[in-house]
């Protein structure tokens, strides 16, 4: 039994299917202030319009048409509280994102997952009117503190520093 063996002679493009294609894709330009890498602009970008996505939904999805306020002030306090949400927020979404390439996890690291696990943190008085720390961090509460910066150790700074200030002590 003899094998054929083709050999590639030619080729011709077809020049309707590309421009098809070409036709469907989108481009864009971003202006950035400052010298940055392609992908950290486009980053930023993505979580300016995550924000004004956000501030949408508030608007219309919240019903926020109606701030239900009585003064000028309570409306301003409450535009800029839900503001500062929406910049945390976007902020947790990228460490989200982050953290799943990082650990290919997808299921953990959402928003509400991220938030869930900080909210765990936690301290209480003792008998001597000091706040201690009673639990050991999870793994996943150590990985969203490191990409936030943060650390066990710096918490219990924090956690020292406001029982300095309770008591008046600054050993």
């Amino acid at each position: 039994m003899t094998k054929k063996i083709r050999v590639l002679t030619g080729y011709a493009l077809k020049q309707e299917v590309i421009k098809k294609q070409l036709d469907s894709y989108g481009f864009f330009c971003i202006v950035a202030s400052k010298e940055k890498d392609c992908c950290a602009v486009l980053e930023n970008y993505r979580g300016r319009d995550n924000i004004e996505k956000f501030f949408r939904s508030i608007k219309w999805g919240m019903d926020f048409k109606t701030p239900a306020v009585h003064s000028d002030e309570a409306a301003e306090g409450k535009i800029h509280l839900m503001f500062l949400a929406g910049i945390l927020r976007n902020r947790l979404l990228q460490i989200s994102r982050r953290i799943k390439v990082e650990t290919k996890n997808k299921r953990s690291f959402t928003v509400p997952g991220i938030i869930d696990q900080l909210e765990m943190i936690e301290c209480t008085r003792n008998p001597h009117n000091t706040y201690t720390r009673w639990y050991a961090l999870t793994s996943w509460q150590k990985t969203i503190l490191n990409a936030l910066g943060m650390s066990d150790q710096s918490i219990d700074n924090e956690i020292i520093s406001f029982n300095q200030k309770i008591t008046g002590n600054k050993d």
